[in-house]
């Protein structure tokens, strides 16, 4: 974890984000927080950043963004969101093998197997991306 935590390290985009969902992600949350702070109905807040609004909770599953709008909420205070999401992510991705190696136990794989795929999860693919 260590290692993986350094050779990530590049990842944290502060007020930056790169080209792929997370721009999708960061904007979800957000939009979510905004909706639990203003008491709106949980699965209805409107997404107004696609086309001409979505309602975007009754189709997407709303508890992983739920957990990044409550910590971008707890974080307010001290970073702007943007910050706060890519902290976040940053702390995700080195606890990515963890998690891997966590779920593939109770799947049947055995503690060489499965700590064998949490270390592949890891490696880089041939186009240079990683977990492919």
């Amino acid at each position: 974890m260590p290692f993986n935590a350094i050779l990530l390290a590049p990842e944290v985009h502060i007020e930056r984000f790169p080209v792929n969902d997370l721009a999708f992600r960061t904007a979800a949350s957000k939009r979510l927080c905004q909706g639990v702070a203003n008491a709106e109905p949980f699965l209805d807040p409107w997404a107004s950043e696609w086309s001409l609004g979505f309602p975007l909770w009754r189709i997407y599953q709303p508890l992983p963004h739920l957990i990044a709008a409550i910590v971008m909420r707890a974080g307010r205070w001290f970073a702007p969101p943007a910050a706060t999401f890519a902290a976040l992510y940053y702390l995700l991705l080195p606890l990515l093998p963890v998690s891997l190696y966590l779920s593939a136990r109770p799947m049947g794989l055995g503690p060489l197997r499965a700590g064998f795929a949490a270390v592949l999860i890891m490696s880089a693919s041939v186009s240079g991306g990683f977990g492919r």
